[in-house]
């Protein structure tokens, strides 16, 4: 394929106004991505920066996920990560790749007619478990590896 013939390709749904393409899933796709690989990116703040980053990580990660419901959950996954970094394992991109596939097996599910899971705090849970690192988490010694956001 010539490289015309790619680009018309790829620009068919952006300039053919009756394509059923909907390009409204796309930012909110993006926006939950930008969330999962937030993740390694705090593992390089200071402790006196992570405190309100990973809150509102843990409340993107929710809405990415539609599972407001287990935001400790969240918060408890990213400060874990936290910990492990600190400690000299550094599981940050394998648990972001690890929520990517969810994230992304979830919204195939819902192209395809089908209800996603209901719980994808679960799947994730699931999957940090079958690559051994929900074990490897929970063992993490309990230090403080960044300051409680002020109540606002």
């Amino acid at each position: 394929m010539e490289r015309r013939e790619l680009e018309a390709w790829v620009l068919t749904a952006f300039s053919n106004p009756t394509s059923d393409v909907t390009l409204t899933v796309a930012p909110a796709f993006s926006d939950a991505l930008d969330a999962v690989f937030m993740l390694p990116t705090l593992t390089g703040l200071s402790r006196s920066q992570r405190g309100a980053l990973v809150e509102k990580t843990a409340r993107t990660l929710a809405a990415a996920f539609e599972d407001s419901q287990n935001f400790k959950f969240w918060c408890w996954l990213i400060w874990q990560t936290l910990r492990a970094h600190d400690q000299g394992q550094d599981w940050s991109d394998d648990v972001a790749h690890l929520m990517a596939r969810v994230l992304d097996d979830i919204r195939q599910y819902e192209q395809m007619g089908n209800r996603a899971q209901n719980y994808p705090a679960a799947l994730v849970v699931n999957g940090l478990r079958n690559c051994g690192l929900l074990d490897a988490l929970r063992q993490i010694a309990p230090t403080r590896v960044g300051k409680r956001p002020r109540a606002a």
